[in-house]
C-alpha cells in the first residue's frame, strides 16, 4: 500500500481547488449548488479552526481523497457530508482510513456523535466498518442514516 498521509485542508491549502472540484463533482452539481458557493464554504472552513473541516488524504502520487465534515451549532454532532476517493485509488482501503480519520478528528474537536447519510447500496461498506444503521429508507431515494459515537472511536 502506498504511504498515505492525512491532514486538515488548512495544512495543505494548495489542494483547496482540487477538494472543491471533487466535492462539487460528487455532490454539488446534484444539489444545484454552484461551484463558487461551495468554494466559499471550503474557504470559510480554512479560515476558522474546528468544524467544519475537510480532511485530505495524500499518497505518493498526490491527492488521494477528502472527507468534508460539518457540525451542529454546539459542535456536539458532526456530519460526514462527503467522502471522496480518487477512482484510481479505490479498493486500497483509503476510504475506510479516511472515514475513520475524519470521524476521529471530529471527536478530537469535541464532537460526541458522528453521523452520515449514504445511498442504500453502500450500507454494507459502512456497517462492516462499525457504523450503526439508525434509519433506513428515508426520503425519496431511500437514504440510510448511520451513526458512531465518540466512545466507539477511542480505540
Amino acid at each position: 500500500m502506498d504511504a498515505l498521509a492525512f491532514a486538515d485542508l488548512a495544512a495543505w491549502p494548495d489542494l483547496a481547488d482540487t477538494v472543491v472540484d471533487r466535492l462539487w463533482r460528487g455532490w454539488g452539481r446534484a444539489t444545484g449548488e454552484s461551484r463558487d458557493v461551495l468554494a466559499a464554504k471550503v474557504a470559510g472552513g480554512l479560515a476558522v479552526p474546528g468544524l467544519p473541516f475537510c480532511l485530505v488524504a495524500r499518497d505518493d502520487d498526490g491527492f488521494a481523497g477528502t472527507a468534508a465534515v460539518v457540525g451542529d451549532a454546539a459542535a456536539t454532532t458532526a456530519w460526514i457530508a462527503a467522502l471522496w476517493i480518487e477512482e484510481d485509488r479505490r479498493g486500497r482501503g483509503y476510504g475506510s482510513r479516511l472515514l475513520d480519520g475524519a470521524a476521529a478528528h471530529a471527536c478530537a474537536l469535541g464532537a460526541r456523535h458522528v453521523r452520515l447519510i449514504a445511498d442504500p447500496e453502500l450500507a454494507d461498506f459502512y456497517e462492516t466498518r462499525g457504523w450503526r444503521l439508525v434509519e433506513g429508507g428515508a426520503g425519496a431515494l431511500g437514504a440510510m442514516l448511520f451513526a458512531r459515537e465518540g466512545s466507539d472511536l477511542d480505540g
